[in-house]
């Protein structure tokens, strides 16, 4: 159960990191976008 827990905070952890990624990522797209057109 501790060990299932841990695991699941872990994945939860690199989930989020994952996502602020994804989204910072997708924000300098954009910049990028605006900054071309």
């Amino acid at each position: 159960m501790d060990i299932f827990d841990v695991g699941r905070m872990l994945y939860a952890k690199k989930w989020e990191l994952e996502i602020r990624i994804q989204s910072s990522s997708l924000e300098e797209f954009l910049d990028l976008a605006t900054a071309w057109s």
